[in-house]
């Protein structure tokens, strides 16, 4: 503990002097790289407008919104800088895309040996 703060107590928020919570930047930007390079994101968005963003708890976030026919669509950040898009529809077998992240949004590391 610095200066008598406990490391992960204001995780979740955003730091003083910003609006928008990193995490929440850094997910929205995969959204928008997803949208770019993937037509079958494209075409869940087009179908799924205005997914909002929901916090998990604290630092984490994901976009989820319903689909025009009563199912729903998530995507969130894996720990191995995928971003993860699942659509689920009545019905239907799950739609489930994995996005590689490019190396300005990746925060995983390779192990050293």
């Amino acid at each position: 503990m610095i200066e008598g703060r406990h490391p992960r107590r204001d995780e979740g928020y955003a730091p003083i002097g910003t609006t928008t919570h990193p995490a929440l930047h850094r997910l929205r930007t995969a959204w928008a790289y997803a949208r770019e390079t993937s037509q079958a994101v494209e075409a869940i968005n087009s179908a799924c407008p205005g997914l909002r963003a929901v916090p998990v708890c604290e630092g984490t976030w994901v976009l989820q919104g319903p689909t025009p026919t009563g199912g729903s669509v998530h995507a969130c950040i894996t720990i191995f800088d995928q971003l993860t898009v699942i659509r689920v529809e009545d019905g239907k077998p799950y739609e489930h895309h994995l996005i590689n992240l490019p190396d300005p949004l990746r925060t995983a590391r390779p192990a050293v040996a």
